[in-house]
């Protein structure tokens, strides 16, 4: 529950603020009239308020672009897999992880693809009609993004228009980070189809492990849309895992979220807690016998004396006595 708490941080972040963006006014009229020069100062204006926030486009009603942050090509329809239309339709804001797909990274930019679209290495990894090959990486073509739309509404309430806004999750530390900054010793990892797109894990050589592919049987069970629970063992190394699958608007499976421990952090207060129990074992031992022999001492050293004086006794001395105290 507190990584899902954590992984949604950004998007409740851009609901709140555009919340209070379209209540001022000033976004509503300027959406209706189309100004594009205003409207793009205005979002580059939101970016340098919440850097994290990759991709801004306003759209009208009908969800033609009117201008985006990343690039000067409009007039497209952005859809994302039916989010923004259902937000216009709802008249609601709508949050969901979905896959932008390569026809909308395109209109964002070069710059835009090199920074989302990761690179990950060929051997072990199966391709597919979303990837492409470079010598030997292959390239994804999509990115999975953490979406907000927002619906703009002018003085009558009458939907104009709405403002897309995305933090992208491919190549992205800083969410999985920010899930385990305050549980240390965990890992996070966000998956897309089953390909690890921001990690906190490291391989065998210490280096991100960003573009690796999560165990065959992972990958089965969540498009499954089971929560998995157990050990795994994940790049050389044993860990102690939660996989949760990760599903778009319209209930589709389309990646996974999970947080690891490694095994030996697990095992290693196990082990010095059985050494404790041992230890307070063995003392409980020793104790016992010392109680025990002292007390058998004390019973019995009384009753050799009366032994031996009533020996003495009978032997002749008359002056053989045993001593009692009250």
């Amino acid at each position: 529950r507190i990584a899902w708490d954590e992984y949604y941080e950004r998007g409740n972040q851009m609901k709140l603020g555009m919340s209070q963006a379209v209540s001022s006014g000033y976004i509503n009229h300027t959406v209706k009239s189309g100004n594009k020069k205003a409207l793009k100062e205005l979002i580059i204006k939101w970016k340098k308020a919440r850097p994290h926030v990759d991709l801004i486009t306003i759209v009208d009603k009908d969800g033609h672009v009117i201008t985006r942050l990343n690039s000067d090509f409009s007039g497209d329809t952005l859809e994302i897999n039916g989010l923004v239309s259902r937000a216009i339709k709802l008249n609601e804001q709508q949050m969901s992880t979905e896959i932008i797909p390569e026809e909308t990274l395109k209109t964002e930019g070069e710059e835009f693809i090199r920074k989302h679209v990761f690179v990950y290495k060929a051997p072990g990894m199966r391709g597919n009609k979303h990837t492409s090959q470079t010598n030997d990486m292959e390239i994804e073509k999509r990115a999975l993004a953490l979406v907000v739309v927002t619906p703009v509404p002018d003085e009558e309430r009458n939907i104009i228009g709405a403002i897309v806004m995305a933090d992208m999750l491919n190549n992205d530390t800083y969410t999985a980070d920010y899930m385990v900054n305050n549980m240390p010793g965990l890992a996070a990892t966000i998956a897309m189809d089953g390909i690890r797109i921001a990690t906190t894990l490291t391989d065998d050589k210490g280096q991100n492990a960003t573009g690796t592919l999560l165990a065959g049987t992972v990958i089965s069970g969540v498009k499954a849309g089971k929560v998995l629970h157990g050990e795994w063992n994940m790049l050389g190394k044993d860990y102690i895992s939660a996989f949760e699958p990760i599903i778009n608007h319209k209930g589709d499976i389309i990646g996974s979220l999970d947080v690891s421990i490694p095994k030996s952090l697990v095992l290693a207060p196990q082990r010095k807690n059985r050494m404790l129990i041992g230890l307070m074992t063995a003392l409980g031992l020793v104790f016992g016998l010392t109680s025990a022999f002292i007390l058998t001492y004390r019973v019995t050293r009384p009753l050799k004396h009366m032994k031996e004086q009533a020996r003495a006794f009978a032997g002749g001395d008359l002056n053989a006595r045993v001593e009692t105290k009250a």
